[in-house]
């Protein structure tokens, strides 16, 4: 199945037919985005680096680092006054929050990877680097984690939080309209990737995230009535999550739980380092105006 769209059309068509039994694909990828993609994965040390240097700008990469210094910064301050809260549980939770690292735009390095790659066989050029990646990979057991290896190329359209290194690592490609605008206003940026940032400094505290305290050991950091009180938040969401329905069909809460928090205190914690942003630098508050522009890129 994995090798199958590496082959000819016949190949091609079937894997098509089974993806749209089990996904609902309705059409083929076109040909030139399964080689954009081919080579963004099998040359990702090359493809890394162009997109970086033609569309990562050194002012979008400033001014991304002040919306995360931002976030940051609220949500340890929200942490710091959230009144079901004890001093026992609080203090483990800042521990956690503020030794979470933040990761924007990059790799500090990248390690390129060497292979045969040939012009005449696209199916032997895939096996060798599969292969390439996987005897890395294979490298890496028994070693200690690096922490600062991303697990998305620079170009990615998305960002993620890693329980296992305590960091939020956000790509160079989620930098653009509409979620970023390195020319916009901030309450736009605030909405858009600020939200996006919130998200994931959420997830160290979700469902899964709240099991891993700040050494990223699993253990049960929390006094037994604040977990008590935060279990009762949680099926709050997933009560209210249970409520929607989607293409006829009931959303399970439960299941949908990890990312539904995130989305709630990312929206909070966004729009609470918003106002304090505003404040330390224009010494105003948010305007009517200001407030719909938030919530109007909140993504």
């Amino acid at each position: 199945y994995n090798t199958s769209p590496l082959l000819t059309q016949a190949f091609l068509d079937a894997n098509f037919d089974l993806d749209s039994i089990f996904s609902g694909v309705a059409q083929q990828l076109p040909r030139w985005l399964k080689c954009v993609n081919a080579v963004a994965k099998g040359l990702p040390f090359t493809t890394n680096q162009l997109y970086l240097a033609r569309y990562f700008t050194f002012k979008a990469r400033g001014e991304g680092e002040a919306v995360v210094d931002a976030i940051k910064s609220a949500f340890v301050k929200d942490l710091r006054t959230m009144e079901w809260l004890d001093d026992t549980t609080r203090a483990e939770a800042l521990k956690k929050a503020i030794g979470m690292e933040t990761h924007l735009g990059s790799p500090d390095a990248y390690t390129a990877l060497h292979y045969t790659v040939g012009p005449g066989a696209y199916f032997n050029n895939s096996l060798f680097a599969n292969s390439a990646n996987m005897l890395r990979d294979l490298g890496m057991l028994d070693q200690v984690p690096d922490r600062d290896r991303w697990n998305m190329q620079s170009w990615a359209v998305n960002a993620y939080y890693d329980n296992t290194v305590n960091a939020v690592f956000i790509p160079a490609g989620i930098l653009q309209p509409p979620f970023f605008n390195e020319s916009a206003r901030m309450e736009q940026n605030f909405g858009g990737i600020g939200a996006v940032i919130g998200h994931e400094i959420t997830h160290g505290f979700d469902n899964l995230g709240s099991r891993f305290d700040s050494m990223q050991d699993v253990r049960d950091w929390w006094s037994p009535h604040v977990s008590q009180e935060f279990h009762k938040r949680m099926q709050c969401i997933a009560d209210l999550y249970s409520g929607f329905q989607i293409a006829d069909s009931m959303v399970l809460g439960s299941k949908t739980l990890g990312e539904n928090m995130a989305d709630f205190g990312g929206t909070k914690i966004a729009h609470q380092a918003l106002k304090a942003w505003l404040e330390q630098t224009t010494g105003t508050s948010t305007t009517v105006a200001g407030e719909r522009l938030f919530f109007h890129f909140l993504c």
